[in-house]
């Protein structure tokens, strides 16, 4: 039984969810409030996006491809750089800083994976892996320095979220990177 066909575009859905995600955190986002955002009918919610962790994953996934990535592709830079992990706590204190008390979207669903179900938590916790991969490598690697820069760019999140002023997360950013530009 093949249904009926698809009569909305899932790549303007999907932005509408990465917004609520983003927004409401995935706790804060009930189906109700995705499918609405979508300007789809439950039951196409469903058969789009199957259930609601596979929506928030294919959600992540969109904005790490649209949204964060495309900010920074230095982590692609050549090994042992360190001006390519200031320049990501740069790129990231901005960016946060520019999203007001939206903060990151991969910031709060690593702050909240301990609450997902297993699965979804498996891959966050592979994005975050993936990631610190990366500014391992850029640091030379050096884990530590490499899990500064990443506790410092959730550090800038969690200001965002907090109510903290731009110019609060662009200093925060600012001695972060002057403080990886100076370590030996």
């Amino acid at each position: 039984m093949a249904g009926r066909p698809r009569s909305f575009d899932r790549d303007l859905a999907l932005d509408a969810l990465v917004d609520v995600f983003w927004t409401h955190g995935y706790n804060g986002a009930d189906v109700d409030k995705l499918q609405q955002s979508a300007g789809i009918q439950r039951g196409s919610f469903y058969a789009a996006f199957r259930d609601k962790p596979t929506a928030f994953l294919d959600a992540l996934r969109r904005y790490m491809e649209f949204t964060l990535l495309p900010r920074l592709d230095m982590l692609e830079g050549e090994a042992g750089q360190r001006r390519e992990l200031v320049e990501f706590l740069e790129a990231v204190g901005a960016f946060v800083a520019k999203q007001g008390n939206r903060g990151c979207m991969l910031s709060e669903a690593l702050v909240q994976s301990p609450q997902f179900d297993p699965a979804l938590r498996r891959q966050v916790r592979r994005i975050r892996s993936d990631l610190l991969r990366k500014l391992k490598r850029l640091s030379g690697g050096d884990e530590a320095l490499a899990s500064f820069a990443l506790a410092s760019a959730l550090g800038f999140h969690a200001l965002a979220r907090s109510g903290a002023s731009k110019k609060q997360i662009l200093a925060a950013s600012t001695l972060a990177a002057k403080a990886i530009g100076q370590r030996r």
